[in-house]
């Protein structure tokens, strides 16, 4: 779980990082969940994942200098194919995640959007 929630977002924001310090300017969107925010009962490794990337994202965005920005994404419980087979009970609640596209580019319209973005079940 490590080596894709959290290394995966640290190697790809380092290399776009990278690329983007070549141009004038940019954006790095990292996805983390609300379970960064505040824990779940019986997910303990993938919350400490999701904990780690808040970390890094916030401490890229002050690496990055003025001219990229780097954003939190806070979405949670996405209907996703991870939850095929075992479905939590109150998987109904769950976002779609065109839902959530949506609230992100809404986001980006906005003069100056937000550093961090938390997006949460009706």
């Amino acid at each position: 779980m490590m080596e894709v929630n959290l290394f995966g977002v640290i190697y790809g924001s380092k290399a776009t990082l990278t690329q983007m310090r070549k141009q004038p300017s940019g954006v790095i969107i990292n996805i983390l969940s609300t379970s960064a925010l505040t824990g779940r009962a019986f997910s303990s490794a993938y919350c400490a994942s999701k904990y780690a990337v808040a970390g890094f994202t916030k401490s890229l965005r002050q690496e990055s200098g003025p001219d990229i920005s780097v954003i939190e994404i806070y979405p949670g419980g996405m209907k996703t194919n991870l939850f095929d087979e075992d479905k939590p009970e109150d998987f109904d609640s769950y976002m779609d995640p065109n839902y959530v596209a949506e609230i992100i580019v809404e986001n980006f319209k906005k003069a100056i959007p937000k550093n961090e973005l938390i997006i949460k079940r009706k």
